[in-house]
């Protein structure tokens, strides 16, 4: 289909869902910034709570350093023509993955990610939205 539009190789395809309303226009900016670089990028916030990993009878295995770890977000940005390997890829193989770039993880290449505002948060439950109330009222 972007083909279709003129879309080449080296263009950049951004993804964004409607659940992250409050995205800056600096986070597009650089998650654009570093798509061009990298091929690949996305925002996360930065993880703030102590992170446990547990069995799957609920007993604590380790606790992980949150320093390297990050709450997926969107805007994603890949360039055209990495995205239709991944997902080309993803659907020859019937690779689900949780997020666009996680197509891109799964060909083993780099994907940057540029730390975000806790504001764009993803609006999934009531919480959620009463968390992006406050931060509207508040603008």
């Amino acid at each position: 289909m972007a083909e279709k539009l003129g879309a080449e190789s080296k263009d950049l395809v951004l993804f964004h869902n409607g659940a992250n309303p409050l995205v800056s226009q600096e986070e597009i900016s650089e998650v654009i910034k570093a798509a061009k670089q990298y091929g690949a990028a996305l925002v996360g916030q930065p993880a703030k709570d102590t992170i446990k990993k547990a069995s799957k009878s609920g007993l604590l295995l380790k606790t992980i350093d949150r320093r390297s770890i990050f709450l997926a977000q969107t805007p994603q940005a890949i360039k055209y023509d990495l995205a239709k390997k991944s997902f080309e890829r993803a659907e020859t193989r019937k690779f689900q993955g949780t997020d666009d770039v996680s197509l891109v993880e799964q060909l083993g290449k780099r994907v940057k990610i540029i730390p975000c505002s806790y504001r764009n948060i993803k609006v999934t439950t009531k919480d959620d939205l009463r968390v992006i109330e406050t931060f509207l009222k508040n603008r």
